[in-house]
């Protein structure tokens, strides 16, 4: 292969957030071990890629588009990864990667641990390599979702929720079972909370504002939200149920609250009269009406003193409430 381009490259490096916390292999060692590899062979590197992803790999296809457009922008010739599971692991961004090998000539991407590199000019040998290599990438994951589901609906079964629990509950140990328990700290604020919303006198924004007062925050340890709220004045967690892919179960938690204050909080969400609140609490207020046109008396506060006005007399002044107590 005709090697008159200068060989820029791009070290591209991910890790599960599982295997880093089980085997101890860091971004760092597998960069390090790239970047050896890019000495050897007289690789320019350009720039890295580092991936930490969660189970779900969103982060991980993100950052594989990225870091596609930034070769294409960059006028890259070589991507230098440790093992095909590493660069992909789904049929569509194999065909994204073969597209961007049959691009140019001089497109190359270097699996250093299966000891191959794949390129325009690569045998069918290789190319028969690499397809086995995705296949294999994708039939991992794949299998490890069954597993996460089967493991899920186990829990389930036996009575415990397959995920993490809302503020005011922690995870604990019952011997060597994973179990969720009550949160000693939260717990009773978030118990005041829901017992606070059940006597009918707040909005979910007055019920944020008591909540911040009593100084409940989420997991991530803000202060809980409007739309947040609403979740939880919703969520039957708290007395003893779980809603899991559309099915509501029964949980062997510990509840906060009972069934019966539970619905009082429902049936106070879906109210359709909201509540008012009388911020002037005049002496004479709902009593007096205009003697000309018998409309009730509006109380107004200002500068400290209330008056009384009606809003069907336009124009007329309005009369300090000491000046109607006088006979």
């Amino acid at each position: 292969m005709n090697n008159i381009r200068t060989k820029n490259c791009i070290l591209f490096c991910r890790v599960s957030s599982r295997e880093q916390e089980e085997t101890g292999y860091s971004l760092t060692a597998q960069e390090s071990y790239l970047q050896s590899y890019a000495n050897r062979n007289r690789l320019n590197v350009v720039k890295v890629f580092n991936i930490s992803e969660s189970a779900s790999g969103r982060k991980a296809r993100v950052e594989f588009n990225q870091m596609l457009s930034y070769v294409n922008k960059e006028n890259i010739n070589v991507i230098v990864c440790e093992k095909v599971d590493r660069l992909t692991r789904n049929q569509k961004d194999a065909v994204t990667v073969d597209e961007w090998v049959k691009e140019d000539s001089f497109h190359e991407v270097h699996f250093v641990k299966n000891s191959f590199i794949l390129n325009n000019e690569s045998k069918a040998s290789d190319k028969f390599v690499w397809n086995i290599h995705v296949s294999q990438a994708q039939f991992n994951i794949e299998n490890l979702s069954e597993e996460v589901k089967k493991g899920q609906k186990e829990k389930i079964s036996e009575g415990w929720y397959p995920s993490q629990a809302p503020v005011g509950y922690r995870s604990g140990l019952d011997g060597k079972k994973k179990v969720i328990a009550l949160d000693p700290e939260t717990a009773p604020l978030v118990e005041s909370v829901l017992n606070e919303y059940a006597s009918g006198i707040h909005s979910v924004m007055s019920i944020c504002r008591y909540a911040k007062k009593i100084g409940l925050r989420n997991l991530k340890g803000n202060f809980i939200a409007k739309t947040s709220m609403h979740r939880l004045l919703q969520n039957p967690f708290y007395y003893g149920m779980f809603r899991w892919n559309g099915e509501t179960y029964v949980g062997n938690h510990p509840p906060i609250i009972d069934k019966s204050t539970f619905d009082k909080i429902q049936k106070h969400l879906v109210r359709k009269t909201p509540i008012r609140y009388n911020k002037i609490n005049a002496l004479y207020r709902g009593i007096l009406h205009c003697k000309e046109c018998n409309r009730l008396i509006t109380w107004e506060s200002h500068k400290g003193h209330l008056y009384g006005y009606c809003k069907g007399c336009r124009g007329k002044k309005g009369v300090k409430e000491p000046e109607v107590k006088k006979p």
